[in-house]
C-alpha cells in the first residue's frame, strides 16, 4: 500500500488551529488592556484639566481675532492681565482675561459697547478655572520661544501687539505652560 501525503492530518489541523487561536487571543488580550488603560488615563488627564484647555482653547481663538489697530479701545497687557478688542457678530467687545488673586481664578470679563463706543452697556465676567498662580508674558521679534524677547507687558500703542501671549499657570503644585501664537 502506498500512502498519500499530500495533505494535513487532522490532529495537524487541530493543532494548527488552536496555536493559531491562542496567539489571536493573546495579541486580543494584549491590545484591549492597552485600549483600557489609555482610555482611563486619558480619562484622569481630561477631567483635571477639562477647563484649563477649554479656557485656553477660547482664549485663542479670541487673541488670534482681535481688532489691530482700533482706535477707541487700546490691547493692553501685563503679567495678570490682557485686554483686547475684539468683534462679534455685529457687536464690539473688549475682552479681558485676568487673575483674582481673592478668588485665586482667572476670570474673563467681556465689556460690550453701544454704537457710539462711547458707553459700555454691559459687564459679564465669567470664571474660566481655579489656579494658584498665573503669569502673563508677551513676546516680540522673532516667532520662536527660545529668543528672549519675552517682555512681562505691552502696549499696542507704543510696542503693538506681540507675535505671541504666554500664559504660565500653577495649578495643584503644577506648572503649566501654553503658548498662543498670533498671525501678523
Amino acid at each position: 500500500m502506498k500512502f498519500n501525503k499530500k495533505g494535513f492530518t487532522l490532529i495537524e489541523v487541530f493543532l494548527a488551529a488552536s496555536m493559531l487561536s491562542m496567539v489571536l487571543f493573546s495579541i486580543f488580550s494584549v491590545y484591549s488592556s492597552g485600549i483600557r488603560i489609555w482610555k482611563t488615563a486619558r480619562d484622569i488627564q481630561f477631567t483635571k484639566n477639562r477647563k484649563i484647555f477649554t479656557a485656553i482653547s477660547k482664549m485663542r481663538k479670541e487673541i488670534t481675532a482681535y481688532i489691530r489697530d482700533f482706535e477707541d479701545i487700546e490691547a493692553v497687557g501685563d503679567k495678570e492681565s490682557v485686554r483686547f478688542p475684539v468683534v462679534d457678530e455685529a457687536d464690539i467687545l473688549e475682552i479681558v482675561y485676568f487673575y483674582d488673586k481673592g478668588k485665586d481664578a482667572i476670570i474673563r470679563e467681556e465689556i460690550k459697547f453701544s454704537d457710539s463706543l462711547k458707553d459700555k452697556m454691559n459687564t459679564k465676567k465669567t470664571i474660566l478655572f481655579q489656579a494658584d498662580d498665573v503669569e502673563f508674558s508677551y513676546l516680540y521679534g522673532e516667532t520662536t520661544e527660545e529668543s528672549g524677547g519675552w517682555m512681562s507687558s505691552f502696549s499696542e500703542e507704543e510696542h503693538g501687539f506681540p507675535n505671541a501671549v504666554k500664559l504660565s499657570i500653577r495649578n495643584e503644585r503644577k506648572n503649566f505652560s501654553k503658548t498662543i501664537f498670533i498671525p501678523s
